[in-house]
């Protein structure tokens, strides 16, 4: 027993209680065994997968926009062809209707000098031959005109069109209601549906109104011939 006692005696920094008896290799060895590991690691490694996660978010956000901002110029420019199309239809349609139109009122008033001779023509007896040939000549090139969409206003006593007559004059006339054609002076045209040359017209404007004065003369007169009429019958 006391050689025991002697022996621990003998060297106690060998067998301090504050010194560790375990290797520090195997402590950290145990703990890796049993899991403790450091908990800022992981940490660490959380919030870096969360930066990942919002700049891919952010990034998909960005190609969303970018995909709509082509989708609508994809479709701008879809309505600008078709828009383009349906403008070139038009614009070829309305060349090939009104393409000569230009040429038509240059011609007019050649056709309204070639009817004019004929008219003139026609008063003289001894030429009604040749005026026979260039009325055929006329009414060849009337029927041209109309084959091509080309038609002539000729509006007597019709009412007046402000958008198809050009008024030269107004007259009173007993016959015809005021506001309505008396005479043409010069045949209007139309290209299909468009104005070439309003036709120019006189319009009436109704019947002479009397006084009271020339009305009483009237009857006055009247019955001075029936009283007359009556002397010499008897």
């Amino acid at each position: 027993m006391n050689k025991e006692k002697n022996s621990f005696s003998e060297d106690p920094e060998t067998h301090s209680p504050s010194q560790n008896i375990f290797p520090k290799d195997a402590l950290s060895e145990t703990d890796k065994e049993s899991g403790n590991e450091d908990p800022t690691e992981g940490v660490e490694e959380t919030n870096s997968e969360v930066d990942e996660k919002t700049a891919l978010l952010k990034k998909i956000e960005a190609q969303k926009t970018e995909i709509e901002d082509y989708k609508n110029r994809y479709y701008h420019a879809l309505a600008d062809m078709e828009n383009f199309r349906k403008r070139s239809v038009r614009e070829k349609e309305s060349l090939r209707k009104f393409g000569p139109i230009n040429l038509v009122e240059a011609l007019l008033p050649a056709f309204d000098n070639l009817q004019l001779g004929l008219s003139t023509a026609q008063q003289h007896h001894e030429a009604q031959s040749i005026t026979q040939g260039f009325a055929l000549v006329a009414d060849q090139l009337k029927s041209t005109l109309n084959q091509n969409g080309i038609k002539e206003i000729n509006p007597v006593s019709e009412a007046f069109n402000p958008n198809l007559h050009e008024c030269v004059s107004h007259q009173s006339h007993e016959t015809i209601e005021e506001g309505k054609v008396i005479s043409v002076i010069r045949s209007g045209y139309l290209m299909h549906d468009r104005l070439v040359r309003p036709a120019s017209v006189i319009v009436s404007s109704g019947a002479v109104q009397q006084t009271a004065s020339e009305q009483e003369n009237q009857s006055c007169d009247a019955e001075d011939n029936i009283a007359h009429n009556k002397r010499i019958n008897r």
